[in-house]
């Protein structure tokens, strides 16, 4: 399904649209949604209420793996990247008996971090 067909599939259900709420019904985030599920759940959803938010309820209802589905596409699990944070950074290691550095920005930081990579001093 696309946004055309479901509009195609609106219109045969609740009637005319004017063509300048075309484009406006196309892009709505409940059509973004809409076109995974298969078509006999649309046409039962559609048959509900004239509105997409009601719509949209009775197909999760109706296909509630869809929705799990677009979660998991939406947010793939990944393993977190362990990023070390630059000295002078808010939340970075502070060692006992080391005084804390003041807050440093931009290039003075990178510059840093290079220089005690390196053990320049």
């Amino acid at each position: 399904m696309d946004p055309n067909s479901l509009l195609i599939l609106w219109i045969r259900i609740h009637g005319r649209v004017t063509p300048k709420f075309h484009s406006v019904f196309r892009e709505r985030p409940e059509i973004q949604e809409l076109v995974h599920y298969s078509r006999k759940t649309l046409e039962l959803a559609f048959a509900v209420s004239p509105k997409l938010v009601d719509i949209l309820d009775e197909a999760r209802k109706l296909e509630p793996d869809v929705k799990e589905k677009l979660n998991a596409l939406r947010f793939p699990r990944q393993n977190p990247e362990q990023i070390l944070p630059l000295p002078g950074d808010p939340g970075a290691i502070i060692r006992p008996g080391k005084k804390r550095e003041r807050y440093r920005t931009g290039e003075e930081a990178e510059l840093r971090h290079i220089a005690r990579k390196y053990k320049w001093w």
